[in-house]
């Protein structure tokens, strides 16, 4: 067994105690953020005769009263590599103010729309594949991308990791289970909880009112999805003009009794201070072990001003 002299094995004790603290370090920094974040994605804002600042006040209130970090994307922001990006950024709630239609397809898939300018000559893989299709708000109108659930599916980057998604557009939860394909992708596909949605077209001023009740429900009450779903059309009823209801999907016992949680898991907080406790036990013992090596007096002064 080969011998060391005292400074190789100071030498020895420094590089182990940089490399085990930069691992404590390491592990601390990449600790989960502990805290809730919610996002507001108000594509319909583009359009003036769409904006409503008093609901996006009111959901804002609500998302942070009950604990969550609210991020608003207005409209201008929306698009296709805001959609694309969306799961990455960590929102457990995510309020989708996003115009959709069913497309004009075969089987008529959900198309929910961006802010961003059709371009036939952007995104022509993704254009090619049919997971982009151009969206507009009515025959002749201005051309926009719109998303099918193949971008969902297939292009988006990370998962939802069980969030809860609210489609305030049309026809989110279809009746005649059009959109169902879009909803596979977000849950089954990207792991959003479940989605709550309209079953057929909707007004603006009516999905608005709806919305910042079902948040009362579900955040201020804390109530079931199914419970809050159920006194929101109790309340607001169905759209006037369309008689179009919200849903949920998936429609199961589990989503129907869930509840949102209101508090960050205790799970994430206590690895925090696991993860500064990690790093000071092993910033006292490798200092400990780099003392017993010199001389007792010496040892005994350095832990004396170190500790």
């Amino acid at each position: 067994m080969p011998k060391f002299s005292r400074k190789q094995l100071y030498g020895i004790v420094a590089l182990a105690l940089i490399v085990v603290s930069s691992l404590a370090v390491y592990a601390f920094l990449s600790q989960p953020d502990s805290g809730f974040k919610a996002g507001i994605v108000d594509q319909l804002s583009s359009r003036e005769d769409f904006r409503n600042a008093t609901f996006v006040k009111t959901a804002n209130a609500t998302l942070t009263a009950a604990g969550y970090a609210v991020t608003y994307h207005k409209g201008s922001e929306v698009t296709v590599s805001l959609y694309r990006a969306l799961p990455t950024y960590g929102y457990k709630i995510i309020l989708l103010r996003v115009h959709s239609a069913l497309y004009n397809g075969t089987d008529a898939p959900l198309d929910l729309f961006t802010s961003e300018p059709y371009n036939v000559n952007a995104y022509p893989y993704e254009q090619s594949k049919g997971w982009l299709d151009i969206a507009m708000y009515q025959e002749g109108s201005d051309q926009y991308f719109g998303i099918l659930h193949g971008f969902v599916s297939q292009w988006m980057q990370g998962s939802f990791r069980d969030a809860v998604i609210i489609l305030m557009g049309c026809n989110g939860l279809d009746r005649y289970a059009r959109s169902r394909a879009m909803l596979q992708a977000l849950v089954e596909g990207k792991g959003a909880k479940l989605v709550i949605g309209w079953d057929e077209a909707v007004n603006v001023q009516h999905t608005d009112k709806a919305t910042a009740r079902l948040l009362h429900h579900l955040l201020v009450e804390n109530r079931t999805v199914k419970e809050a779903v159920n006194a929101t059309m109790n309340e607001v009823g169905p759209d006037p003009q369309f008689k179009s209801k919200l849903k949920y999907y998936p429609d199961t016992t589990e989503i129907a009794n869930y509840k949102i949680p209101l508090e960050p898991p205790q799970s994430a907080a206590v690895g925090l201070s696991g993860g500064y406790a990690s790093l000071t036990i092993t910033g006292v013992f490798a200092l400990h072990l780099f003392a017993s090596l010199r001389k007792p007096w010496v040892s005994r002064r350095l832990l004396r001003k170190r500790l």
